[in-house]
């Protein structure tokens, strides 16, 4: 058609393909989420390798005490900004468990880790979908 859209050739709707992702059998989510978090240790696994020559010559003695509390502060952050994404979510008119936005959130928080970056919002987007988030909303979160 000349000066119009083809209504044929447009993307289909967002709530077709949130109900298209639902529809992906658990075996190849389990995979797919397999294949991410692969990707994840690879690339961090490559970027520690590529600058291992330029580390600095130091004596490291691990202290038990100072990673347990690490380890604790790293879950602590993350459990905190799970519950602001959630309560983001909650101001902005769409409600999520609070074991669901902790799995979303920490999911998500992976992709950030990939070369481009870009895979942080679309998990996040495509984990919320699942459980009735609209896209936009997530989006805007």
């Amino acid at each position: 058609m000349i000066g119009g859209t083809d209504a044929a050739r447009e993307a289909p709707p967002r709530a077709a393909v949130a109900a298209g992702l639902a529809r992906v059998r658990p075996g190849v989510r389990r995979a797919i989420v397999a294949a991410l978090a692969a990707l994840v240790a690879m690339g961090l696994v490559l970027a520690v390798l590529s600058q291992w020559d330029q580390l600095p010559s130091t004596d490291l003695e691990f202290s038990p005490g100072w990673a347990v509390l690490a380890v604790a502060a790293l879950l602590a952050s993350e459990l905190y900004h799970a519950a602001l994404w959630r309560m983001v979510l909650h101001r902005l008119g769409a409600e999520i468990g609070p074991i669901t936005a902790l799995s979303v959130w920490s999911l998500s928080s992976l992709g950030r880790y990939l070369p481009p970056g870009l895979l942080m919002p679309a998990v996040r987007v495509a984990g919320a979908s699942t459980v009735g988030v609209a896209a936009r909303v997530c989006l805007a979160s």
